[in-house]
Formats: C-alpha cells, sequence, structure tokens
C-alpha cells in the first residue's frame, strides 16, 4: 500500500500551514477522503473562491481565519495573531460578510475550518 500512503502523506503535508506545520495523516480521520475526494474534483467549490478573492484582498486574513479556526475563541486567536480581541471581533464580522456565513457560530467555524482545508489543497502541490 505504498501509492496509497505516499498520497497520504502528501495530503496531509499539503494540509499544513504556518500555524501547523506538521500534520500526521494517521490523525486526519474523515478529512482525508474529504481532501481525495476534492482532489478528483477541485473545481466549483464556492467557499474556496471566497477565500482565495479575500486573501488576495486582505493579505493578513489567512493568518487569523487559520488562527479563529484553530483557537478556542477569538480572544485566544487575537493572542496568536498578535492582535486586541477588538479588533479580531471587528475583523471576524468583516470576514464572515465577505465569506457569507458567521465564522464565529460553531457550524461557521466548522465550514472555515473545511473552506481553509479546501483552500490549501487547491493551492499546494508537490507533484
Amino acid at each position: 500500500s505504498l501509492p496509497e500512503s505516499w498520497a497520504s502523506a502528501l495530503i496531509a503535508l499539503r494540509l499544513s500551514s504556518t500555524r501547523e506545520p506538521v500534520v500526521d495523516a494517521s490523525d486526519l480521520g474523515a478529512l482525508l477522503p474529504l481532501a481525495r475526494a476534492a482532489d478528483a474534483a477541485p473545481h466549483g467549490m464556492p467557499d474556496v473562491e471566497t477565500l482565495t478573492d479575500l486573501f488576495t484582498s486582505h493579505p493578513g486574513a489567512e493568518a487569523l481565519l487559520d488562527a479563529i479556526a484553530g483557537t478556542e475563541s477569538l480572544r485566544a486567536a487575537g493572542v496568536e495573531a498578535g492582535l486586541h480581541h477588538s479588533t479580531v471581533q471587528a475583523r471576524a464580522e468583516q470576514y464572515s460578510t465577505a465569506l457569507g456565513f458567521d465564522i464565529r457560530s460553531p457550524r461557521g467555524r466548522v465550514r472555515l475550518s473545511l473552506a481553509l482545508a479546501l483552500h490549501r489543497l487547491a493551492t499546494t502541490r508537490f507533484d
């Protein structure tokens, strides 16, 4: 199963980020088959397209959104990003409007996490 293991390792590598530089494929769970399916049909993902537009127009958005998705609160995201919590709150509201869903809600954070993962898969290649 070397080819499958290699493909899983590449997906894990593509899902890594500055915030999480090492990703173990065995820790991905249900995200691994989702990532494989996204690779098979990479187009037509509105959340990914919206994220790409947001990252282009707001250069610091990716790091902050990654912190929002990966921490337990906006205050914790602010500490990680080196921003005051009121600044993070204002940007979270602005980014929610741009994305079309509330990234502060539990469902919105899951959607944001998936969109960030799919964005990394769509924009990072090592083959």
